[in-house]
């Protein structure tokens, strides 16, 4: 074994640090001796120690950042749900007072409350519904009974069948920002 290669020899016995590869094995060395086998094992061996390390920091890292990412997102929307908590709150207080007021402009963004349509829910198989009102049964490959047509039939009379109940739509809060 030459002197130059016994210190490359010897440079490995400690830790590889990587990016050195080229100075321990020129790049288009042909390996001419059973040593220089060695060394290289070694050095596949060292590099491939050093992918693991890095794989596995990598992975390390990435699970930190995952779940300080987690914290921190989860603290922004548990702001954001009581900052919409409380503009709600405004906002049912200032239609309280003045009913037709249903949403309020800012510089940054409208918040208002709008109703949500009424339902219909309905509590008889389509077979009993047929009987009564023909006309707000589908028939596909099975039955099934038109909400929506038993609903506007039900605003249009008034009168609500034994079949169904109407659930009222309910106030929902928003908010749009402007330009954001």
């Amino acid at each position: 074994m030459s002197n130059e290669n016994l210190a490359y020899q010897e440079e490995f016995d400690g830790e590889i640090q990587v990016g050195q590869e080229s100075e321990v094995w020129p790049e288009g060395y042909v390996i001419e001796r059973d040593d220089e086998i060695n060394l290289a094992l070694r050095l596949i061996y060292h590099r491939e120690r050093e992918i693991r390390r890095i794989d596995n920091m990598r992975k390390r890292e990435t699970e930190r950042v995952n779940a300080w990412a987690d914290v921190e997102i989860e603290k922004l929307y548990r702001a954001i749900d009581h900052f919409t908590h409380s503009l709600r709150f405004y906002m049912e207080s200032v239609n309280k007072v003045n009913p037709k007021t249903k949403s309020l402009k800012f510089p940054l963004g409208t918040i208002g409350i709008r109703k949500t349509p009424d339902k219909v829910e309905i509590t008889q198989p389509p077979e009993e519904v047929r009987e009564l009102w023909p006309d707000m049964v589908k028939e596909k490959m099975s039955l099934s009974v038109d909400k929506k047509a038993v609903l506007a039939k039900i605003k249009e009379t008034g009168e609500v069948p034994g079949f169904a109940e109407v659930i009222p739509g309910e106030s929902k809060f928003y908010y749009k920002m402007e330009g954001v």
